[in-house]
């Protein structure tokens, strides 16, 4: 399992850059979207690995995985702020600039929730 995931996780990080080209090519404007999105993809399974595997061992696994599980939320806001940035602008002005701050925002108070509700210990 941990084999096929980091395989996975390698594809999508390889083809976002060819998706960003191909994406692009045929659907002007959109290709840095797909290639957003590959690489969140690619993140997620790597940071399922990390949470299914960790690489030490922890005092209270339960509350390393909803830490994780949090961060990771916040990591794909991060992630996907700059599209909202991007496209939201598209779709009306100042939208996209609001939604960022937004999404950051969010992304801020749940990674500070993750650390201070769930923390864990390297046992």
């Amino acid at each position: 399992m941990k084999t096929t995931l980091r395989s996975c996780s390698i594809i999508c990080f390889a083809a976002a850059i060819p998706l960003l080209v191909i994406v692009n090519w045929y659907f002007y404007g959109y290709g840095l979207l797909s290639m957003f999105v590959s690489v969140c993809i690619g993140l997620i399974f790597d940071q399922i690995i990390r949470i299914s595997y960790p690489t030490f061992t922890v005092s209270n696994y339960s509350l390393y995985k909803k830490n994780k599980i949090m961060k990771l939320f916040a990591l794909i806001l991060f992630v996907m702020s700059p599209m909202v940035f991007v496209y939201g602008n598209r779709f009306q002005d100042s939208y996209g600039t609001i939604s960022f701050f937004i999404l950051v925002g969010i992304g801020l108070i749940i990674d500070f929730i993750a650390q201070s509700r769930f923390p864990f210990s390297k046992a």
